[in-house]
């Protein structure tokens, strides 16, 4: 006689044949061909014979839904020497389509009989507690269908403006149950694509739980956040990094809310937003930041004091800015453009007196508030000025002051161009342009490419060795030249280093536009050199590669660009090649 984990397994193994793996066939063959009865859901459903029984197999078995099984739960109830009886039951979750999803509760039961020789299913009947099941169709496609059209009507509206959302703030939308780990019942496609997954492999990368998607070292504290706001309320928020993919780590913004569902089980719906660029540049300029703030601090800056209720604007000057004229009141400031004083253009007064109205509006006192805008000196310099901003409450909680300081910020603007230029052509240099492609890809519209055209100038070292490396570097500065005459201003023109450059052309309706582009970009190089004077031709290698694949990173679009750029170079060089998938590098 086999052990009660026998048999409980082979009911797993047949529930996850018919509903996972939907092979109708190898579920039939769990059942015994010559004494075999089956009850399904409606009254349609019912085969007292194995040839019945496999009708409803096929057909039920030819679903065009994603189906996933959770709480599984198979328990031996009765056994002995020639028989016995085991009970499942499980949750389906189902995705129907893009916008509606939907979770069902099912039990089972089984009844083996040992058959010559072998155990064999003689009787299983499948129950849908508190679900709505037409005779006519057949399980569990059509039942499930009916119960999601029951369920739409509630779910919809707030399905819709959840996937919205989503879409809008560069991220993705996910539901889980309340457990421990918070598994999964439903993840949106732009979850998955934010990560550079498919719906399997980030399932399987996640185990299939919220908790395992979160990067090891940061769970504890995400885990917390959540405890620490559910204990205060349905909702909670907190920021954790996601391993991609590509092996790279994603911040991301997590906010969700615990709701019922329609059988009053606990769930969360939750939205999560991509915020790697804030997090990166906060990163990179924290040290910069902090040293002008510290300097703001003891430098001699324009000090003002605003009052709300008279509308009154008080200006106190460093004596460096102002000789001897310290301090200046400014009464109807508003009317009388007073903000002037600061330099303030009337479409930044707008802005400036927006954050105000915001001040008082969040009602919170220690919040700096924060504008920026440039304006331009006696010589025609344009210099950027950031206003720090503060509100002053009275003791009924209405804003009564704001204070303030301007700061030069020109400097810090000025390293912030450089640090994302390249120094001898004023091209964007690679850490830009990956993080500019990034974005571009991530926002690209619909039914639109996008395009990379890997630029190296041909026998660059002989030019160098024959003409010197100043006139090299005139070849290079007048390269980028053509490319920014010729390209869109929105598209990015960047040295990667020595003579090669790449151009990436976003939204990208024709891709004969970018072949045009290549061509004219090869005329206008040829002719350059004929125009200087210069004895030998100048020509140009380009490999392109154009795509509208939103999951594609800058590695891959790089490596698939150099590959084309060589093609492009053995035949003959001067030209330009296509990507086209098969193509290979030697190195690879």
């Amino acid at each position: 006689m086999q052990d009660s984990g026998y048999f409980q397994k082979m009911a797993e193994g047949l529930i996850h044949t018919y509903y996972l793996e939907q092979d109708w066939n190898a579920a039939l063959s769990y059942f015994d061909r010559n004494q075999v009865s089956w009850i399904g859901v409606s009254d349609q459903a019912m085969a007292l014979d194995y040839d019945k029984l496999k009708v409803f197999f096929e057909n039920g078995c030819n679903s065009k839904y994603e189906i996933r099984l959770l709480d599984e739960n198979y328990s031996m109830v009765s056994k002995g020497e020639d028989f016995a009886v085991v009970i499942a039951q499980f949750l389906i979750n189902s995705r129907v389509d893009k916008n509606g999803f939907f979770s069902l509760r099912q039990r089972a039961s089984f009844i083996f009989h040992l058959c010559s020789g072998q155990w064999k299913v003689t009787h299983m009947h499948v129950s849908a507690p508190n679900s709505i099941v037409r005779e006519e169709e057949y399980y569990p496609e059509e039942m499930s269908v009916e119960n999601y059209r029951l369920l739409k009507r509630l779910l919809i509206e707030k399905t819709q403006q959840m996937e919205m959302l989503a879409q809008t703030t560069a991220g993705g939308m996910r539901g889980s149950l309340d457990d421990d780990d918070y598994t999964f019942f439903y993840v949106n496609d732009e979850l998955c694509n934010m990560l550079g997954y498919t719906y399997d492999e980030f399932m399987e990368m996640s185990g299939g739980t919220a908790k395992g998607a979160i990067y090891p070292p940061d769970v504890a504290k995400a885990m917390k956040d959540c405890r620490e706001c559910f204990k205060k309320g349905d909702e909670y928020k907190t920021e954790y990094r996601i391993r991609k993919k590509d092996g790279t780590l994603l911040w991301v913004m997590d906010y969700g809310k615990k709701v019922r569902n329609a059988n009053q089980e606990s769930i969360i719906n939750s939205i999560l937003t991509d915020i790697s660029e804030i997090k990166e540049t906060i990163g990179q300029l924290e040290m910069e930041k902090e040293r002008n703030e510290i300097v703001s601090e003891l430098s001699d800056d324009i000090i003002f004091d605003y009052n709300m209720r008279e509308d009154e604007l008080q200006v106190f000057y460093p004596a460096s800015v102002a000789g001897e004229k310290d301090k200046k009141i400014i009464n109807n400031a508003r009317v009388s453009e007073g903000w002037k004083e600061l330099g303030v253009s009337p479409e930044d007064e707008a802005e400036i007196y927006e954050k105000i109205m915001g001040i008082s509006n969040d009602k919170i006192s220690n919040k700096t508030i924060k504008a920026e805008y440039q304006i331009a000196d006696g010589n025609g310099k344009n210099i950027w000025r950031r206003v720090l901003m503060r509100g002053v409450f009275d003791s009924e909680g209405n804003l009564a002051k704001v204070v303030g300081k301007v700061v030069d910020i020109s400097s810090e603007k000025e390293l912030m161009l450089r640090s994302s230029t390249d120094s001898l052509t004023s091209a964007y240099n690679r850490s830009y342009l990956e993080l500019a492609v990034k974005k571009a890809i991530r926002n690209k519209g619909v039914d639109l490419y996008y395009a990379c055209l890997l630029i190296d100038i041909d026998f660059f070292k002989e030019i160098n060795d024959k003409f010197g490396h100043l006139q090299g570097d005139c070849v290079l500065i007048e390269v980028v030249k053509m490319c920014r005459t010729l390209f869109r201003s929105t598209d990015i023109v960047a040295r990667l280093g020595g003579d090669e450059f790449m151009i990436f052309m976003r939204d990208i309706y024709d891709q004969k536009i970018v072949l045009e582009k290549a061509r004219k970009m090869l005329d206008i190089a040829e002719n350059y050199c004929i125009r200087e004077g210069l004895p030998d031709r100048l020509s140009l290698s380009m490999g392109i590669v154009i795509d509208d694949d939103v999951a594609t990173n800058f590695k891959q679009l790089y490596h698939q660009a150099d590959i084309a750029l060589y093609q492009a170079k053995q035949n003959g060089r001067g030209r330009y090649v296509v990507f086209e998938e098969g193509m290979m590098h030697p190195s690879d």
